[in-house]
């Protein structure tokens, strides 16, 4: 069998993990004991498996992410915002808004006490 046009037809067809599978395959002496199925599941495999580094990779790169982070990473003893706190801090974002801030210096008075009242 001819290799090289072989080769050549996959990279043509844009195969090139299944294409160095190929060639993996061929400089092996022990692919001569797998069969016609294993080798082309071993080839497609090789094909489906680069071709979801090369999208992941891609991704990766378009997301652009400040920092390498992995799971490892968390810390899941942080203290966590529950249904209670959730409404104080949107409470407190909600008061130190820039437009927020403006109308409480014309205001002051009863409704920022209770603003203050409600953050505490």
């Amino acid at each position: 069998m001819l290799t090289h046009p072989t080769l050549d037809q996959m990279h043509q067809l844009g195969l090139a993990g299944m294409a160095r599978a190929f060639a993996e395959l061929e400089a092996n002496p022990q692919s001569a004991d797998l069969s016609h199925a294993e080798w082309l599941g071993l080839l497609l495999d090789r094909e489906v498996t680069e071709r979801y580094e090369r999208r992941l990779r891609a991704r990766l790169r378009y997301a652009r992410l400040r920092h390498q982070a992995s799971v490892e990473d968390v810390d899941y003893r942080a203290a966590r915002v529950t249904v209670g706190n959730r409404r104080v801090l949107v409470v407190s974002i909600w008061c130190l808004s820039p437009s927020r801030a403006k109308r409480r210096s014309r205001e002051q008075g009863q409704h920022g006490a209770v603003v203050a009242i409600a953050m505490a």
